[in-house]
């Protein structure tokens, strides 16, 4: 049987992890011989949504598509309390409607409050990434940029549930001989900026903006400890592009946990 998938969903310009994962899977799905594209059409066997987007429940909700369904539940709507109110109905109707929700972790989906009700029709999938060595070259050339220093690094789209103001803040306890590189591009890149005026470590954090893609993998292999300062509960994407860098890892705790609740990822 032919299977053909359509991917609601933000989709351009692919730098965030939704993003980056939404296109793993039409080109994975299309390596194997299924048709998966984000194009518009009306006779699609399955149509995938990635959650949260408001706009593509609702373009789902006005298609009157009656085909499966299979949701990517991403994250939850965490900051936004207002928007929630006002799409929380639509959401409802997503959950009901959807034929399986897939989330990244057997710990996220357990956990999340609009999916309590639906364990029945939930399971998880985690993130792949093809694993990609880092070019020696470019990891010397990061690490020259900070002589004799302790790199901590952490990689993400700079919105609110993220954490990086914890990171941040967290750097005044720091001793001198470590710096934290903060890659990736968002709204929120101005404030954390101006904190880090505040809080005068303009010497310890910077605030890398956005990292292309073939750089990626040379400052995971660049840094000493790998943070990820999110108080979501899913399976990031940074973190899996982390462990496909090449090095061994342990897991640890990152300061207190009311301060900074992270998971680091320190090299052996």
């Amino acid at each position: 049987m032919n299977i053909r998938v359509l991917q609601l969903g933000k989709f351009h310009p692919i730098k965030g992890g939704v993003e980056k994962v939404m296109y793993a899977f039409t080109l994975g799905l299309s390596l194997r011989g299924i048709s998966c594209d984000m194009l518009c059409a009306s006779d699609d066997d399955d149509v995938g949504e990635t959650r949260p987007d408001p706009m593509a429940t609702l373009a789902l909700f006005l298609s009157g598509y009656k085909g499966k369904v299979i949701v990517h539940w991403h994250s939850d709507i965490v900051k936004q309390k207002i928007l929630l109110q006002f799409v929380k109905p639509l959401l409802n109707w997503l959950i009901r409607r959807a034929d399986l929700i897939l989330g990244t972790s057997p710990v996220y989906v357990s956990d999340a409050p609009m999916l309590k009700s639906v364990q029945a029709k939930v399971d998880y999938l985690p993130i792949g990434v093809r694993e990609r060595a880092p070019d020696a070259s470019l990891v010397a050339m990061i690490r020259n940029q900070y002589p004799g220093k302790k790199i901590v690094y952490s990689m993400g789209r700079l919105v609110a549930y993220k954490g990086y103001e914890y990171l941040i803040e967290a750097a005044m306890m720091l001793p001198d001989d470590y710096v934290i590189l903060i890659g990736g591009s968002g709204p929120l890149k101005g404030k954390l900026q101006s904190m880090v005026r505040k809080y005068q470590l303009q010497q310890k954090v910077f605030i890398l903006g956005f990292i292309p893609r073939e750089v990626e993998s040379a400052y995971y292999g660049a840094c000493d400890v790998f943070c990820l300062s999110s108080v979501m509960k899913t399976e990031a994407y940074a973190i899996v592009q982390e462990c496909y860098s090449g090095c061994a890892r342990r897991n640890c705790r990152c300061c207190s946990e009311n301060l900074c609740g992270s998971l680091c990822v320190r090299k052996i």
